[in-house]
């Protein structure tokens, strides 16, 4: 149950993602690209001695971008079940309790993925399944 969500723009868009799952706020650290790599991961920089991919947002297709998303100023570093992640995003526009908006199910046809919206003050911020996305990447 998440108790507080940040706020998020990337590209232009909102999203939100529960803090629970954010584990540090980084100026964009140096990317490296590597070979092999799926096209929806910008590359990998290093954290505690560790690498860590960087999604690249605006190749995920259950995001809906319509253009490449670039010149993000900061790394989210996300937990997740598959170890940690960066989100690269524009900016973090506030942190807000969960109990003062509401979740929405985003309902789609069978053959779509749905997923969830935050409501706060009436905007609708679609929550980041990280998890969600990390394994649909696995296959």
């Amino acid at each position: 149950m998440m108790t507080k969500v940040v706020l998020l723009a990337v590209g232009g868009r909102k999203f939100s993602l529960p803090v629970e799952q954010i584990k540090h706020v980084l100026s964009v650290p140096q990317l490296f690209p590597l070979v092999c790599l799926r096209q929806e991961i910008a590359g990998v920089f290093m954290y505690n001695d560790e690498p860590v991919p960087v999604l690249a947002l605006s190749k995920l297709p259950e995001l809906h971008f319509q253009e490449t998303v670039t010149g993000n100023a900061y790394v989210v570093l996300v937990q997740s079940e598959y170890g940690n992640v960066g989100l690269p995003v524009d900016s973090a526009v506030t942190i807000v309790n969960a109990e003062d908006g509401f979740i929405e199910e985003i309902l789609l046809s069978e053959e779509e993925q749905g997923g969830h919206l935050f409501i706060f003050q009436g905007a609708r911020y679609p929550i980041l399944d990280i998890d969600g996305i990390l394994a649909r990447l696995q296959y």
